[in-house]
């Protein structure tokens, strides 16, 4: 009777010691490691053990004591990463404690896992639960009453289930540590050995980690442009490298935070491309110095990493206003003809505090492409020798009858600031003028005694635009049959004087070429196209003319 009660004093007593202030003695040297279950003897490695697998796949590691004094127990708080590893459970199988020499009495005082969260309280997993237990955490203490292993001593103390829950590159398992973990083995790491027979603690204990590796290493690059102006965009890129096999290339998100959000922001994240690169913007918001920190998160085969850009300087620049006008020239075109739209862009900071004319690109749009399309961009160019005005053109094409106008976006450069144009001047695309009927009528044999040494030719045209409309004859030759005669057109004589015609009026237009007898015996072969235009020039021919259709033919020359 007396036997039995004693053996729970002990029992109690020994708990008492390890859960408080348990004793401690180890031999200069020796060591406490995690390994694999396998190894033989169950001692270290002389390398770190490494562990991996898929995710959901479950594997277990041994602890174990290497070269120590003689213990009766132990008491270790192991640690892993749990968006890796979930800790399931740790049992005292295949360990030396229990089948120590002249032992009569054992006690688990801690089984706790997962700081006992999922189990009932006093089952494994949620026995002795303190405060150096949390999510990760695997806690296992263990008690011999009577024996002590013989020095040194070397073995298996317990085993530690994991299930793979993540990818990691690489994450350690190891023990718990900092100023929870007190009278231990080792400072600031919670590692005990006891021996009932001495007490104090050996520093030079030493706790080997193992690691964790299911995933291709990675390195992630961030380049960002070496200097911005604040108020300015431009753009950082990361890149995304597998360190272990370089042709695997990693996928998923690249998410970015700036240093310093006063100086300059950056976009949230981006997605690689099949490349491994991908792109956010920064924006300059005041001056100063930031840098840009880019982290891949990983993916099924790759373990994420961190990456840091180069500094980005964000400095001030006092930009020059703009302002931007579009002009199209004819402003009248038939369909399928072009007309050609012009963009000034000019400094409007007076005086310019910039010794260059704006550059870059205009964008253009048209305010109803059903009439007519317009190109997309043009480069900037200086007008001559200006150091404030820029000009650039792209053409405007006719579609249907109707109107449009033309807008220009200047998207400004380094030193001046965007602007955009008012409408441009009306385009209209116009049924053109025509022959009427085909109608143009000349002398077919053409007898110069009689038609006084000319040839007349007289079209009968009508304008259709609701605008009026200079109109044209333009006669071409197209050969004869004795080359080196006076009938070769081109030439001035060949083009009748440009002829308003009101909206919608009909006329007649007449040109007359004067030949010599020598042309007697001669058959000509022509063209005659119709021209017209909404303006003159200042020499008084037609603006940017345009053919709307001809009529073809020929006449003999006698005497």
């Amino acid at each position: 009777m007396k036997k039995i009660l004693i053996v729970p004093l002990i029992f109690l007593a020994l708990f008492l010691a390890i859960s408080s202030a348990p004793q401690v003695h180890a031999v200069s040297g020796g060591s406490v490691c995690v390994n694999t279950t396998a190894a033989t003897p169950a001692g270290c490695p002389a390398t770190p053990a490494s562990f991996t697998g898929p995710v959901g796949t479950k594997f277990v590691v041994a602890v174990n004591i290497n070269n120590s004094a003689a213990i009766n127990g132990f008491a270790i708080s192991l640690h892993v990463d749990p968006t890796i590893l979930k800790p399931l459970n740790a049992t005292v199988d295949g360990s030396i404690v229990p089948t120590l020499p002249g032992t009569f009495f054992t006690a688990n005082p801690a089984n706790c896992v997962n700081n006992g969260v999922g189990f009932t309280v006093g089952t494994p997993g949620n026995i002795g639960c303190s405060g150096v237990d949390g999510n990760g955490t695997t806690t296992f203490a263990f008690l011999s009453v009577g024996g002590l292993s013989g020095a040194p001593t070397t073995g298996r103390l317990f085993t530690a289930a994991y299930q793979v829950v993540g990818t990691s590159g690489g994450t350690p398992i190891g023990y718990v540590m900092g100023s929870v973990c007190t009278g231990t083995s080792l400072l600031n790491t919670c590692v005990t050995i006891t021996n009932g027979g001495t007490g104090g603690s050996v520093p030079e204990q030493l706790a080997e980690t193992a690691s964790f590796v299911n995933a291709d290493p990675t390195s992630t690059a961030v380049a960002c442009p070496p200097s911005i102006n604040a108020g300015q965009t431009s753009t950082c890129t990361a890149t995304v490298t597998d360190t272990k096999v370089p042709t695997s290339v990693p996928s998923g998100t690249v998410s970015f935070v700036s240093s310093n959000t006063a100086v300059g922001t950056v976009g949230a994240s981006c997605i690689l491309s099949a490349t491994g690169s991908c792109s956010v913007s920064f924006t300059g918001v005041a001056a100063g110095m930031a840098t840009v920190t880019g982290t891949y998160g990983g993916d099924a085969t790759h373990a994420g990493s961190p990456g840091t850009s180069n500094i980005i300087t964000v400095v001030v620049v006092r930009m020059d206003n703009t302002s931007t006008a579009v002009v199209c020239s004819p402003a009248s075109i038939s369909a399928g003809a072009t007309s050609t739209c012009t963009a000034t862009v000019t400094d409007t900071t007076t005086p310019p505090t910039v010794p260059a004319a704006p550059s870059g690109s205009v964008s253009f749009t048209s305010s109803n492409t059903a009439v007519g399309t317009v190109g997309a961009s043009c480069t900037l160019a200086p007008s001559g020798t200006s150091t404030t005005v820029s000009t650039c053109s792209v053409s405007f094409t006719g579609v249907a009858t109707g109107t449009a106008t033309v807008t220009g976006v200047y998207g400004g450069d380094s030193t001046h600031f965007g602007s955009t144009s008012p409408p441009s001047n009306t385009i209209s695309v116009v049924v053109p003028p025509a022959f009427i009927g085909g109608k143009l009528s000349w002398t077919h044999h053409l007898s110069l005694a009689k038609n006084a040494m000319a040839q007349s030719f007289t079209a009968k045209v009508t304008n259709f635009e609701a605008v009026p409309e200079y109109l044209q004859v333009f006669i071409s030759s197209t050969g004869s049959t004795i080359s080196g005669l006076s009938f070769q057109c081109p030439s001035a004589n060949c083009t009748s004087p440009p002829t308003l015609f009101a909206a919608g009026a009909s006329g007649t237009i007449t040109i007359t070429l004067v030949l010599p007898t020598t042309d007697i015996g001669t058959k000509f072969h022509f063209t005659a196209n119709l021209e017209f235009s909404t303006a003159l020039t200042s020499t008084g021919s037609l603006l940017n003319p345009q053919t709307s259709n001809s009529k073809s033919g020929a006449f003999a020359v006698v005497a």
